[in-house]
């Protein structure tokens, strides 16, 4: 179920099939919010790689927040801040899974406020 990865508990998560080289997961936040944070919390230490856009209607104009594309670190627990951006709905795609693992998510957690729109 794509709720697992935001019920609020880290050892569930939500997983591609291994195979998937361009695996995504998408949040509407059902209002218009602006975004300064991410936390992604993946099943297990490695190095994920991943982006995070954010759309106003999930379907276009895709604005990048976060590009870990080049990501070396090991944790499995991953804070990104940027300037705030306004959207509806985020998509994480995982650009790369440790070896042997699927592309996968245990929590997504966006931090900002509400749009005056």
């Amino acid at each position: 179920s794509a709720r697992l990865a935001n019920d609020g508990n880290s050892v569930t998560f939500w997983r591609a099939r291994a195979d998937d080289t361009n695996a995504w997961f998408r949040v509407d936040m059902e209002r218009i919010v602006n975004v300064g944070r991410t936390k992604l919390t993946f099943p297990r230490p490695g190095i994920w790689r991943y982006k995070i856009e954010i759309s106003d209607d999930g379907e276009s104009n895709w604005k990048l927040l976060v590009d870990q594309n080049h990501a070396v670190s090991e944790d499995a627990e991953r804070s990104d801040i940027f300037p705030s951006v306004s959207g509806r709905v985020v998509r994480v795609t995982i650009v790369e899974s440790p070896v042997g693992q699927s592309p996968a998510i245990s929590e997504i957690e966006l931090f900002g406020t509400q749009s005056a729109q």
